[in-house]
This record gives structure tokens, C-alpha cells and sequence, in this order.
């Protein structure tokens, strides 16, 4: 049974129980490149990781390792009676970067009891890579079901939905404005002061005057807007509504991006710009039935040169770029935060 406030406010927004704090994720140690493991101190609160300990020795490939906790009373919370003793689930850990609009997840070494899901603790590896982020760093631990299941409809029985998740942990990368590197550039402006932007009305553009270095520009006619995208912190209302801003601009995005790098696609299946390797690298085998990048790239290609092809291509892409934003979740935590308005 849900006892607490907030699980009961996630249970009206959903229609199956949802254990929004059910999972407990501890990072214990960390590596830089081959060096030696720093362990972190069991007894912080603040659940941060700082690799910003060092700039003038920038590092590149940084892993970290901890544990996910799932307890025995959340697999009670959210599964039906007759899966409790073999949970049909998954652990994994969402890794996102605002600022280079980075999302990745990393899938929980679980114990698996005749495809079902152990409670207690499970072990998990993380490796960041410092050319994909920036500024800071979120790693959220989630369960979702693995398998579709049947019930008298009070549990979830889709396969790969959310049934519980936990506190974030933030993992500085760097402190300077300057330092890292982004997937693009972005910059806010008056549109209606500026004669290279569109209208008013618009909330962002993407830029591709300098085809080497895309730029997304936001609106800051709308200042209310802005001043959303600029919320601190991971919870509250203002929170919410800026991740489901970003996750509308990021939709549209991305959506320019792939499709611009696909046409930039060489013969050899080569891109011409590192931006649109990187894109290529994120989307270019889930668009397709390869497994090397290249001959993704090449199968894309022909697919957007080709009028028949190309519709069906921007029905997978779609759905390609909603499976990376992941975009229910946030509009989850909004409908939570307006039920308690």
C-alpha cells in the first residue's frame, strides 16, 4: 500500500501505483581516466560528485561506480500479488546534461530469478565522456517493467514503463562558463531587435548560417519564458515547467539536426562536420536495422533522397528522438506538481 502524500498524488496522475523516491542510488567511488579510484565519503548529503578538481589537467573518460538499492516494499507497491516473488523489471540510471542537451542510460547489473528482478542491491558502472557534456550533470536511478504483463488493470502492464524512481545525484564536470564543449552553441536575443532571426512569435531558431557550428537562439522576447528556462534545482513547479519547455525545444531540434547531418552524408557514409558525426553517432543506428554507423549513415541517406522513403523515415525519427527525450516523464512531474496547486 502507498502511504505517503506524494505517492498517492503520483497514483492519481498515473493510472498504476508509481514509487517516485522508491529507489536509493549510491555512488561510492570515482576514476579519472587510469588512475587510481577516489572513493567518496558514505556520510555527504548533498549527493555530488565534483570532476572539476583540476583544470589545468582536464580529464576526458571519468567512471564511476556505486550501487541501486531497491527495496522489497517497492516491488510490493507497484507489481501485482502473483509477480511480487519474480518481479518482471529493470534498474538503470538516465544520464542528462542540460546544457549539451545529453541524455544517455546506463542498465544496472541486476540478479535475475527466472526473468524476474531481485530486490536489494544492485551493482552499476557509469563512464562520461567530457567532450559530451558540460556544466553539470544528473544521474537518476528508474525501474521499469521488462515484460508485458496482465492484471485487473490497477498495475502497470506495459513493458519498459516507469514504476519507481529516486533522488538524483549531480556530477560537476567543470566550473567555467568557457570550458567543455557543447553540441551546439546557444545564446538568447530579442528576435523582434534583430534582423536575422524571425519573428517575435517564435520561441527558438536554429541557426545554420555557419554550417561547421549550429547556434540555437532562444526568444527572449517571451521573458517569462526565459526566465522558466532559467529554474534552478530538480523539483518544484518552475522546475517542471522549464524540463517540459526544453524537452518541446529539444524535440524540434533534434529533429533539424539528424535530418541535416543525414544530408550531409558522403558516398562513404562520411559526414562533413563533427557536429553531425556526433548526431549520426546518438541516432543513426536506432534509425536503421545496422549496427555500424557508417552504413546506418549511408541506408539514412539514400531513405531522405528518396520521396517515398522519406516520410517513412521521419515517422521513425520521431519516434527515435521521443524515445531519447523521454518526454512523459516530465510532463508526469508537472501534472504532480499542478494536483498539489
Amino acid at each position: 500500500m502507498v502511504d505517503s502524500k506524494s505517492q498517492k498524488l503520483r497514483q492519481t496522475a498515473l493510472p498504476y501505483p508509481y514509487r517516485d523516491n522508491g529507489l536509493s542510488l549510491q555512488i561510492e567511488e570515482y576514476q579519472l581516466e587510469d588512475e587510481q579510484p577516489v572513493e567518496l565519503d558514505q556520510e555527504q548529503d548533498n549527493l555530488t560528485v565534483d570532476l572539476a578538481i583540476n583544470e589545468s589537467d582536464p580529464w576526458e573518460h571519468a567512471t564511476l561506480r556505486g550501487e541501486v538499492n531497491l527495496p522489497e516494499d517497492v516491488v510490493q507497491s507497484v507489481y501485482p500479488p502473483d509477480e511480487r516473488s519474480s518481479p518482471p523489471g529493470k534498474l538503470y540510471v538516465a544520464v542528462r546534461c542540460p546544457e549539451t542537451i545529453y541524455r544517455d542510460r546506463v542498465d544496472v547489473g541486476t540478479s535475475e530469478t527466472e526473468g524476474g528482478l531481485d530486490p536489494g542491491v544492485h551493482e552499476v558502472e557509469i563512464s562520461l565522456e567530457s567532450n559530451d557534456l558540460r556544466g553539470k550533470v544528473q544521474l537518476l536511478p528508474f525501474l521499469v517493467r521488462s515484460f508485458e504483463g496482465d492484471s485487473d488493470g490497477q498495475f502497470a502492464t506495459t513493458p519498459n514503463v516507469r514504476l519507481a524512481s529516486g533522488e538524483p545525484w549531480t556530477v560537476v564536470v567543470d566550473e567555467e562558463e568557457e570550458s567543455g564543449s557543447r553540441l551546439i552553441e546557444g545564446e538568447e536575443a530579442e528576435f523582434s531587435e534583430h534582423d536575422h532571426l524571425p519573428g517575435e512569435k517564435r520561441l527558438y531558431h536554429l541557426d545554420f548560417r555557419k554550417v561547421d557550428s549550429p547556434k540555437l537562439w532562444i526568444n527572449s522576447d517571451h521573458s517569462r519564458i526565459v526566465d522558466i528556462l532559467h529554474a534552478n534545482g530538480s523539483v518544484g513547479a518552475e522546475a517542471r515547467m522549464r524540463d517540459v519547455v526544453l524537452d518541446q525545444i529539444q524535440q524540434g531540434v533534434w529533429s533539424q539536426l539528424v535530418v541535416r547531418a543525414i544530408s550531409d552524408v558522403d558516398d562513404e557514409g562520411e559526414p562533413r562536420h563533427d557536429w553531425e558525426r556526433a548526431v549520426l553517432n546518438i541516432f543513426a543506428r536506432d534509425l536503421t536495422d545496422e549496427e555500424d554507423v557508417t552504413q546506418a549513415s549511408i541506408q539514412l541517406r539514400e531513405e531522405l533522397n528518396d520521396p517515398e522513403g522519406v516520410a517513412v523515415l521521419m515517422e521513425r525519427l520521431d519516434g527515435a528522438i521521443q524515445d531519447y527525450i523521454d518526454p512523459r516523464d516530465q510532463l508526469i512531474n508537472l501534472i504532480e506538481e499542478g494536483l498539489q496547486i
